[in-house]
């Protein structure tokens, strides 16, 4: 594939990859490769095409280091018999024409992200400086070689001095980590004493699994056949014992399907036998015939080796990122599944609040309308003879009306004649002290505790918060049901608006009984609506009572019922939408967010893209 969609495949995964480990709480250490595919990735998006490889000295303290930067660039730095560590900074050689006084962008292109600052004394390095700090100086020559003298086509080499990755202090570890990351090409530098150390080894792998290339540099040996042997007890003997903790390790597979074992085993290797005074003519390959360390570095093909430093990280990182897919799959059930209990207990909610609600006021406007719109003319111009009706409606009228204006100026438990939103308001706040109770003894580990003070404010901001007029939807059930009793009972339609026009109910709109109950809203019956209204009311006292005999004996009792049921479903969605809209957000703030965004959040499209990385780029 073309290098730049692999670029944008990165660039892309970068931006994703940071929001869903935040999602998911991820608390562990990033893989190398996905951090190697970062800084690889920038620094070729930032060059411009102007390609540059990085390569850097790396191993455990003593191995010999900073005396083998030394003697291939000229640079001094620290080296030799003295106190640990003998740097905490890193030290990289630069090609001349690359340092320059206005080539410090085009560096900076090459190490994204690194503090880079000329080394004009060797003494910098001691520096107790920040992770990111690298001092740079120009080596016109490598290992006596003359990058003039490279092949055309080889790129800028950048050689980095990194402190030990096994020193005691923990910064050292990091900006040798760091650098190990951005680089293509690793010279792993261990002594013939340390060869075999299981930190030595374990840091191997990791060199195994991100290097481009990977050269093995066994110093401190008596001599190059030494070293070999040492090499071979390595690789067939300690690698392969099943007792052994690295073994597994060096069982991980590389992107062209390889084991970093198998890796390993082709890697060149070379020797670096002790000498009170090592020059670079005592450095030679184990194998014969090999080239010089030097020219093994300057013959690099740039395309070639970026391009699978680049393929390699990816690889290693498209398995990692399938990985977070998985999890993010298994997390985002488990969110939606607390998402619905959530809706499930404010749909309860919702009921509950409605349940405890007949809105007696509009329900017997509805009547009244459909009841006069039914009445035929006769009814219209003449009056009714009274005597036709029932002896308990006339004389039921007055009591009625007494009941319900007594309602009006002084309500009774069960059966409270009140405004809507003032009903609404009192339940309100019980059902969300409920909710607040109910969710704080099974609220999922990943979202943590409830803090009390946060729940009491979440509740207090709600009961500040207008409920919104209820849509009129529910009446168009009404409607339907008031005319089916109108057309059966045409006489207790024509009677019913002459009642209530008695008892000055016209004109109530939204007043409701305010169904009195005792216990929490959330455990009582309402909520599953097993009785209905009539039952309610039945059960009620005062105006409840009577207007549940009053429709039992004008046969409306199925209109109020199916006004209860139509009222309950629309006005019980509605305040459950309020109470997600104001009560959630207080309690939960930007958890709940996170977990809404964690639902939706695009994994399929980060497999595909992970796909992309494990498809090699070209610079075509």
């Amino acid at each position: 594939m073309k290098l730049e969609s692999f670029l944008n495949a990165t660039d892309r995964l970068a931006a994703l990859v940071p929001e869903l480990l935040r999602l998911l709480g991820y608390r562990e250490k990033l893989p190398t490769g996905w951090s190697a595919l970062l800084e690889r990735a920038g620094a070729l998006r930032r060059q411009g095409g102007r390609l540059a490889l990085v390569a850097t000295l790396y191993g455990p303290t003593g191995a010999g280091k900073s005396t083998l930067f030394r003697n291939l660039t000229g640079i001094e730095v620290p080296a030799g018999d003295e106190i640990r560590p003998l740097s905490r900074g890193c030290a990289m050689a630069v090609p001349d024409q690359w340092d320059q006084a206005d080539g410090e962008p085009a560096l900076r292109a090459v190490l994204p992200g690194f503090d880079l600052r000329p080394l004009d004394r060797p003494e910098r390095l001691r520096q107790e400086d920040g992770q990111g700090l690298v001092w740079y100086r120009s080596a016109e020559r490598l290992g006596g070689e003359s990058r003039s003298q490279a092949k055309a086509d080889t790129p800028g080499l950048f050689l980095v001095d990194v402190p030990d990755f096994n020193s005691l202090e923990i910064a050292n570890h990091e900006r040798a980590e760091r650098v190990l990351r951005r680089a293509e090409v690793v010279v792993f530098v261990v002594t013939g004493d340390s060869y075999a150390d299981q930190k030595v080894v374990e840091e191997l792998a990791r060199c195994c699994q991100v290097a481009a290339r990977l050269v093995i540099l066994i110093t401190k040996v008596a001599s190059p056949e030494k070293a070999q042997l040492k090499w071979a007890d390595l690789l067939n003997d300690k690698l392969t014992r099943t007792d052994l903790p690295w073994r597994a390790k060096f069982q991980g597979k590389r992107e062209d399907g390889r084991t970093l074992e198998a890796f390993l085993r082709e890697c060149p290797v070379h020797a670096w036998p002790f000498s009170a005074h090592p020059t670079l003519e005592d450095l030679r390959p184990v194998t014969a015939g090999a080239p010089t360390l030097a020219s093994l570095l300057l013959g690099l093909d740039a395309e070639k080796v970026a391009a699978e430093g680049l393929l390699q990280a990816g690889a290693s990182s498209a398995e990692w990122v399938g990985q977070l897919a998985g999890r993010a799959d298994a997390a985002r059930g488990e969110r939606q599944r607390w998402r619905a209990s959530l809706d499930d207990d404010l749909a309860r909610a919702g009921l509950a609040v409605a349940g405890h609600e007949f809105p007696i006021g509009r329900t017997l406007e509805v009547l009244m309308e459909e009841a006069r719109a039914g009445q035929n003319q006769v009814f219209r111009w003449i009056t009714y003879p009274f005597s036709r009706i029932s002896a308990w409606m006339q004389g039921g009228f007055q009591m009625v009306t007494e009941a319900i204006r007594s309602a009006i100026r002084k309500p009774t438990p069960g059966g409270e004649l009140v405004r809507l939103e003032d009903a609404e308001r009192k339940s309100l706040k019980r059902v969300a002290e409920e909710l607040v109770d109910k969710w704080r003894d099974r609220w999922p580990a990943w979202v943590g505790s409830l803090d009390s003070g946060q729940c009491r404010k979440a509740c207090d901001t709600l009961g500040a918060i207008a409920l919104a007029s209820p849509q009129t939807n529910w009446e168009e059930a009404l409607r339907l049901s008031a005319r089916d009793w109108v057309e059966k009972h045409p006489t207790w339609a024509h009677t019913l608006p002459v009642v209530l026009d008695l008892t000055t109910v016209g004109g109530l709109g939204l007043f409701v009984l305010d169904i009195s109950t005792t216990g929490g809203l959330l455990g009582s019956h309402v909520v599953l609506g097993s009785l209905g209204a009539g039952g309610l009311m039945a059960g009620g006292a005062g105006l409840a009572a009577m207007l549940a005999r009053m429709a039992d004996n004008m046969h409306f009792k199925s209109v109020l019922e199916d006004a209860d049921r139509a009222w309950r479903e629309q006005r019980g969605r509605e305040i459950a939408e309020h109470l997600r809209q104001h009560l959630l957000p207080g309690i939960l703030g930007d958890k709940l967010k996170d977990a809404d965004r964690l639902t939706s959040f695009p994994v399929e499209e980060m497999r595909r893209l992970a796909g992309e990385l494990t498809r090699k780029p070209t610079h075509d």
